[in-house]
């Protein structure tokens, strides 16, 4: 029973190492180290810039204009130089204006800014969400690499003493020298399978450091890979949330941009009041220049755009359908994959109870077969037969070890929201 101890109790180490990296260390990770969510940072700043870039329309604005000018005459209608008949004028102001009213357009302008503010962080949600995910699978095939690694070494220890013992049967005559060539066949065959499965867990590592930002693929990853837990917990809260997803908020917020901009557009229709007042000099240098001030109040209001924001209003109106429609295909898939994994589970657990004791009766029997291989009772082909059969059974219940762990990441991806 040693080697099905060895199995449920797989934890793995690997060559030199600079990390030791558990699974909940993935996210902080991502996080910290990758540039892709830096610039989803970024974006959430422009956002938010922008806001105050379009709010401040609304606020106190200050403008200081000076004006100078030549002004020329003559009596000749062909004369376009200096004439002696000549003036100049000088003009200084300072002008005060502030937004007074638009019904609602300031508002509806204000309520677009934030919503882009709340698309960008969504989407940075999103990002940080895919990357996580792809660094969790990453660990995962990491593990299970190793795992492989791990009964490619054991198989090859088997090999190995039965190569000995054919070895010592030949040289005492029982067995023929085709015996002896075919478990050193057996060995070699073995030696290479292990040196797959090492170059399989150097790419893996080289995966995994990358998804996590770090530029050297000498990092040790610290876990079991055993059976996922609490998947039907998991798999009931999912059925709960299958209306709610990131992408699905994506979309309301995109149709909430769509509302803003419609209402926005309905109060272009109707006119804005500005306050202004301004002071400040102005006249010609033959005459005394004149100091003076004004206060007052500017309507704007547009009468007629050759239907242009109607139309623009119908653009809006045909994304907010657009998105519900969207939104709807969202929820299918959604839907569609959790009955997937479902279905998956389903037949992953009789596959793992059934598979646990494959590989029960499967290391009983190897142990059989070594002992009467060696006592003459079975030839080396029925032996080899028996190891393939026992090693095949280890591998496809870590298979199934691994695939579990794969739907639980798969539930975990779709339940954040």
């Amino acid at each position: 029973m040693k080697f099905l101890f060895i199995l449920f109790s797989l934890s793995f180490s690997v060559l030199s190492a600079d990390l030791d990296l558990h699974l909940n260390d993935l996210e902080a990770l991502v996080k910290q180290n990758l540039s892709e969510l830096k610039a989803a940072q970024i974006r959430i700043t422009q956002s938010r810039l922008g806001r105050d870039v379009q709010m401040a329309d609304f606020s106190f604005r200050a403008d200081i204009t000076s004006s100078y000018s030549l002004l020329t005459s003559s009596q000749d209608n062909f004369s376009f130089g200096y004439s002696p008949n000549s003036d100049e004028r000088f003009s200084n102001a300072l002008q005060i204006s502030h937004y007074l009213y638009g019904f609602g357009r300031k508002k509806w302008i204000e309520a677009e800014a934030s919503s882009n503010i709340d698309f960008a962080r969504t989407q940075e949600k999103i990002l940080t969400r895919n990357l996580v995910f792809k660094a969790r699978l990453n660990f995962w095939s990491t593990l299970f690499a190793k795992a492989s690694g791990d009964i490619a070494q054991q198989r090859l220890k088997l090999r190995l003493e039965e190569e000995t013992d054919t070895k010592s049967l030949y040289e005492a005559g029982t067995l023929n020298r085709v015996d002896l060539l075919q478990s050193q066949v057996n060995a070699l065959q073995s030696r290479n399978l292990l040196r797959q499965s090492t170059s399989r867990i150097q790419q893996n590592l080289r995966d995994l450091a990358a998804s996590i930002g770090n530029q050297s693929d000498l990092i040790k990853t610290k876990g079991d890979l055993l059976k996922a837990k609490d998947l039907a917990k998991l798999f009931t809260e999912l059925k709960n949330q299958l209306h709610s997803s990131y992408e699905i908020s994506s979309l309301q917020i995109n149709s909430a941009q769509s509302t803003s901009r419609i209402k926005q557009l309905d109060s272009f229709n109707k006119p804005e009041l500005v306050g202004y007042g301004s002071v400040g000099t102005e006249g010609f240098s033959s005459h005394e220049h004149d100091d003076g001030w004004q206060v007052g109040v500017s309507l704007n209001w547009n009468l007629f755009d050759s239907r242009k924001r109607h139309n623009r209003q119908l653009i809006e109106h045909a994304n907010i359908q657009a998105n519900s429609h969207s939104i709807q295909a969202e929820v299918r898939e959604r839907r569609r994959i959790y009955q997937g994994l479902h279905d998956e589970w389903t037949g992953l657990m009789d596959q793992l109870d059934n598979q646990a004791l494959a590989l029960m009766l499967a290391e009983e029997n190897y142990t059989i077969a070594r002992d009467q291989f060696r006592a003459g009772l079975l030839t080396l082909t029925q032996v080899s037969d028996v190891n393939l059969q026992f090693f095949e059974n280890k591998f496809r219940l870590i298979s199934l070890f691994y695939q579990s762990q794969i739907i639980k990441e798969n539930l975990n991806f779709l339940l954040h929201q």
